[in-house]
């Protein structure tokens, strides 16, 4: 699970793609681009990212690539088993 959350006192729209780890050159990723409220957050889960990616497999492997020009917080949730990791993503300036 990604958690993107909108510290910002105005709504902020965000692109969401996914890039795909394959040998092939042929692009199977939509995009979308929700919008997020202020002080709200949006959860882009395992089902998000097979419909992002048009690949309904168990497993992928790929990055979800999120966009956006103001500044939002990213939290990835890790689980597998019986146990649980929290990582912060640092954001990239361009």
């Amino acid at each position: 699970m990604v958690n993107i959350y909108n510290p910002n006192d105005a709504t902020v729209g965000v692109s969401l793609r996914v890039s795909i780890s394959t040998p092939d050159t042929q692009e199977r990723s939509n995009s979308e681009n929700p919008n997020i409220g202020r002080f709200r957050a949006l959860g882009v889960d395992c089902d998000d990212i097979r419909r992002l990616s048009n690949d309904q497999s168990s497993f992928i492997s790929g990055l979800l690539v999120i966009e956006s020009g103001a500044d939002v917080r990213v939290v990835a949730t890790y689980t597998t088993g019986g146990s649980i990791d929290v990582e912060r993503i640092l954001p990239r300036f361009q």
